[in-house]
C-alpha cells in the first residue's frame, strides 16, 4: 500500500502506459476499508499510519505454503503494480526463512503476451505451480519451490533501493 501510493503521488520511476497502479482509490465507498479509503484519501501521507501492509498480511500464511503470482510491469497490465507486489513477497519472505521453512514461499512476476491471469500461455508460472503441487500435495521434499522470481529490468524502484526506503527491521533473523 505504501510503494502503490508512494508511485501514485509521483515516486520513483513509475512509466506505465494504462495507467498508475491501483491502490486506495480503486476500493468502494460503503463499507470499513472503503471507510479507511475516504481517510488516507483525504490526505495521502496518512498511509504511512496504518499498522500493516501488504507484506505483513502475506506473512501471516507463513510457515504454510504460499505460492504468490504476479504479472511483470511491461505488458499490458502494469497498472496491478507488479513492483508493489514484488517488494511485498521480498518482504514477507524473511518470515518463511525465520521460521525454517524458505521452501514453503515462492514467488514469480511473469512476463509474456498473455491475456490478464491467463498463466497457461506462461513457461515460468506453470512450472512453478507445478513444483509447489509436488511438494505441497505430494510430499515431494526435491521439489524446486524456494523461488524469488524478481526481474530487475521490469520493476520501477529498483531493488538496491529497497532495503532502505521500506524496511526497518532485521531481515536475516532466523528463530529457534
Amino acid at each position: 500500500m505504501r510503494m502503490t501510493e508512494w508511485f501514485r503521488h509521483g515516486g520513483g520511476n513509475y512509466n506505465c502506459n494504462d495507467g498508475k497502479p491501483q491502490g486506495i482509490d480503486n476500493v468502494n465507498d460503503g463499507n470499513w476499508l472503503g471507510s479507511v479509503a475516504n481517510w488516507i484519501r483525504s490526505s495521502p501521507s496518512k498511509v504511512k499510519n496504518l499498522p500493516f501492509d501488504q507484506h505483513m498480511v502475506l506473512a501471516c500464511i507463513a510457515p504454510r505454503p504460499c505460492l504468490y503470482l504476479t504479472n511483470a510491469n511491461v505488458n499490458a497490465w502494469c497498472h496491478l503494480g507488479a513492483t508493489c507486489e514484488a517488494l511485498s513477497a521480498w518482504a514477507a519472505e524473511p518470515v518463511w526463512n525465520a521460521l525454517g521453512v524458505p521452501e514453503n514461499f515462492g514467488f514469480n512476476m511473469a512476463k509474456g503476451a498473455y491475456s490478464h491471469c491467463d498463466i497457461s500461455k506462461n513457461s515460468e508460472h506453470p512450472n512453478l505451480i507445478k513444483e509447489f503441487y509436488k511438494r505441497v500435495f505430494e510430499g515431494n521434499a526435491s521439489a524446486k519451490t524456494d523461488v524469488m522470481g524478481i526481474k530487475e529490468d521490469e520493476l520501477y524502484q529498483p531493488k538496491s533501493q529497497w532495503k532502505d526506503m521500506w524496511v526497518d527491521w532485521d531481515m536475516e533473523t532466523k528463530l529457534e
